[in-house]
């Protein structure tokens, strides 16, 4: 079953080209729970869920602030 975070979390990591390792690493959320999460063979508690939002969204920050940035030169 897939759930609202395995696919916020999917179409991120597409997005990016980013691994699911480093994504784990941003959020401290563990490796083996994101890959479960995506296969759809784990839920996710809310305080992950939050861990992994909060990466995704300092991670596009700070990629966009940077896009912005190099810009403006």
């Amino acid at each position: 079953m897939e759930t609202r975070i395995s696919r916020e979390i999917r179409v991120f990591l597409k997005r990016h080209g980013m691994p699911v390792l480093t994504l784990a690493k941003l959020s401290g959320v563990h490796h083996s729970i994101l890959v479960r999460v995506l296969k759809g063979s784990r839920d996710m508690t809310s305080t992950n869920a939050d861990n992994v939002r909060d990466a995704m969204l300092r991670y596009e920050a700070m990629h966009n602030a940077f896009r912005q940035s190099d810009g403006e030169d």
